[in-house]
């Protein structure tokens, strides 16, 4: 997996409600978060509904996307059971764009600097990273930081 201060490698995928987009050109002098996951996994069902909570709150500032390594109408159930709006991409086997980030895990995280270096890269559900996640996108847009747990009880960490 991509680690940490590499520099995030560019991509050219289809979007899920059509057209394509290009990582580098699309989020030129933009944070981004990449979140790839797969529809069959638990983790990813857990964790995406948090991340839409996010996305919501400060998603029109930043290139934010989920990946999702799942055929059309699989992708269109993920988003549909869980309410997913943020823009989807679709990484379809032979999952190149997975692949050449070395994922061997979802669901996968990537928070990217506008110079495309990563600023942070983990996989699986970390109630910490996603509260620091919540915390910098606040800090980067300045806006006051979500709740993003409220008062569910969440375990601190879940293995994808």
């Amino acid at each position: 997996m991509l680690k940490e201060n590499e520099i995030a490698k560019d991509f050219t995928l289809p979007r899920f409600d059509g057209g394509e987009s290009n990582f580098h050109r699309d989020s030129q002098g933009k944070t981004s978060v990449l979140a790839f996951y797969k529809f069959s996994c638990p983790v990813c069902q857990f964790t995406f509904p948090f991340l839409e909570k996010i996305f919501k709150a400060y998603g029109d500032e930043f290139y934010f996307v989920a990946i999702a390594q799942d055929p059309p109408d699989k992708t269109e159930s993920f988003r549909k059971d869980y309410r997913i709006t943020m823009p989807t991409l679709m990484d379809m086997n032979p999952y190149q764009v997975s692949r050449s980030y070395g994922l061997e895990v979802v669901p996968s995280l990537f928070l990217v600097n506008p110079d495309h270096k990563i600023d942070y890269a983990g996989e699986g559900f970390s109630k910490q990273d996603l509260l620091n996640l919540a915390d910098t996108l606040a800090e980067k847009s300045g806006r006051t930081q979500i709740e993003v747990f409220g008062n569910a009880n969440v375990p601190d960490f879940k293995p994808g």
